[in-house]
């Protein structure tokens, strides 16, 4: 069972065009800095979960970062015999604050 994130970028859409900024570009550098995060964060004992998360553009504006071994979504929510050990989501909250801090200093 595979985990993916998708980042919904209507409001962004509608700001970035406003301030003439290729909204593309940067939902794609989002979505690998959240692989990168998330790469940073997994547990690894073999490699596998780490290697299998990726970025995949679907089309313009959206992009999947996803994990696709089998026992991913086991990891990041965990079972009834082990804990969770979220790295995805976590990942995807680090983007948004660094996003929302990059708009604080935008809007000064």
């Amino acid at each position: 069972m595979s985990v993916s994130v998708k980042l919904d970028t209507t409001v962004l859409d509608n700001i970035m065009r406003d301030l003439n900024i290729n909204t593309d570009e940067a939902v794609k550098s989002i979505a690998y800095d959240v692989e990168g995060d998330a790469k940073i964060k997994v547990p690894v004992k073999t490699g596998n979960l780490k290697s299998s998360i990726g970025v995949r553009p679907i089309k313009s504006k959206l992009y999947w970062v996803e994990a696709k071994a089998d026992y991913a979504a086991y990891v990041e929510l965990g079972t009834y015999k082990m804990s969770a050990q979220p790295y995805l989501g976590p990942a995807v909250e680090v983007a948004a604050k660094r996003l929302a801090e990059q708009f604080k200093r935008l809007f000064k």
